[in-house]
Order: C-alpha cells, then sequence, then structure tokens
C-alpha cells in the first residue's frame, strides 16, 4: 500500500487500511540536529505526543558529527548528532475506527467500586482517588467517565464523600521539555461536605483549575509558561 500510493502520488484505500505518501522536501538546518528528538520530529514530520498520530516509525540515513564529543572519549562510536541527512523517512500511524478505539478507551473500574465499598460508613468526607494514565490520542474519556457516573447514580446505595479521577498525560514539547500534566475531575457524594474535596490533585499543585467530570482542562505547553 505504502509503495503504491508513492508511485501513483494518491491515496490508497483498502478494507483494512488507508494510506497517504507524500515526497519530503530537502531538509536543511542552520544548527546540528539531534536524532531522535522530538524538535526533529515535529520539525521535519509534523509528529509529536500530544497530537493526533499514536506513533511513528522512522529511519534516517546520514554523517553524524563529533563536535560534542571531549577529545579523550576515544572510539565510542558516532553522536547522536546529525551533521547532514542523505535520506530519511517516517511513518505515522493512528486508528480510525471508533469500534477499535472503544478498546483503548475502555477503563476498568472494578478496584474503585471496590473501594466505595471500603469506605462505606467512614464519615463525612470520605474520598476515593482513582489514577488514570491516559493518551492524548485516545480521547473519549468523556463517554467513559460519564457512564461511570450514570452506573452510580443509577445504584444509589454508595455512601462516600467524593470520588477523584486524577488523569495524568506524560508529554514531550518540540523543543524537548517533558511535562507532566495532571487532569483532576471530581464527583461529589450523598456525605460531602463543602463545596469542593480536601484533596483534588496528587502530582501537581492544583493552580490550573480544575475541569467538569470527565472534561479536563486544555494547558499549553510547558514551554509557553
Amino acid at each position: 500500500g505504502c509503495v503504491a500510493a508513492v508511485k501513483s502520488g494518491t491515496t490508497i484505500v483498502e478494507r483494512g487500511f488507508t494510506v497517504k505518501a507524500k515526497l519530503l522536501s530537502d531538509y536543511n538546518s542552520p544548527t546540528y540536529k539531534l536524532y531522535p528528538s522530538p524538535d526533529f520530529f515535529w520539525t521535519r514530520y509534523g509528529y509529536r505526543i500530544r497530537g493526533e498520530w499514536m506513533g511513528i516509525v522512522h529511519e534516517v540515513i546520514g554523517t553524524r558529527t563529533n563536535r560534542f564529543l571531549p577529545k579523550n572519549a576515544g572510539t565510542h562510536g558516532p553522536s547522536s548528532w546529525l551533521n547532514e541527512i542523505a535520506w530519511d523517512s517516517a511513518v505515522k500511524w493512528r486508528i480510525g475506527s471508533d469500534e477499535l478505539l472503544a478498546k483503548y478507551r475502555r477503563f476498568g473500574f472494578d478496584r474503585l467500586f471496590g473501594g466505595l465499598q471500603q469506605i462505606e460508613g467512614k464519615g463525612r468526607n470520605s474520598t476515593v482517588h482513582v489514577w488514570l494514565e491516559s493518551n492524548y490520542y485516545l480521547g473519549g474519556r468523556e463517554d467513559a467517565l460519564e457512564d461511570l457516573r450514570g452506573r452510580i447514580l443509577a445504584s444509589g446505595s454508595d455512601n462516600f464523600g467524593w470520588i477523584i479521577i486524577n488523569e495524568t498525560l506524560l508529554d514531550a514539547s518540540p523543543r524537548g521539555f517533558f511535562d507532566l500534566i495532571e487532569h483532576a475531575h471530581y464527583m461529589r457524594g450523598p456525605t460531602a461536605v463543602g463545596r469542593a474535596a480536601e484533596v483534588t490533585n496528587v502530582f501537581t499543585t492544583g493552580i490550573v483549575p480544575n475541569g467538569a467530570f470527565g472534561r479536563g482542562t486544555e494547558l499549553p505547553d510547558i514551554d509557553d509558561k
């Protein structure tokens, strides 16, 4: 499919996949480029973690510089800094089927209900924290968490103060800064006292306002802060 898309210059549509291919333009950089790196992937291929693509497969043929190696480094092989690129390619991929994506989006809440049983009768403001490690491309968490809310409201038998969903996302900006983003969503229960739980964010400071249940606050890149 990839070969046919390149040769024909058209989109190849098969029953199980669709392929779009295009030739990369010549690439010139005023500085040495670290490869692989978030900056190179974003500049060259338009790929980053916080984006619609689920993954990338890449290959580069070129020369590497030893400019950054100390003189006494000896023969430790080439550095990761590209001096010149003779040829490169990349394949970005994603799943477009909602049915297949639903398998990734599905959350298992069995332990949450077990936690609700543990705090049954423990008094006011009893809280269950649920930690979810999410991916940008999955989406659909609103539907999953709304389904959870509906199940809890429908049962009417769970006696709790708060259910807090701590959703964390590990990101890398194009400039290579690592960033841990946390969204806190919470549900108020029958034994809650006050307008908000005493603890919402666990991994971050909680300066950013919390989103509505199942809907996190969109945050800027760490580079922009």
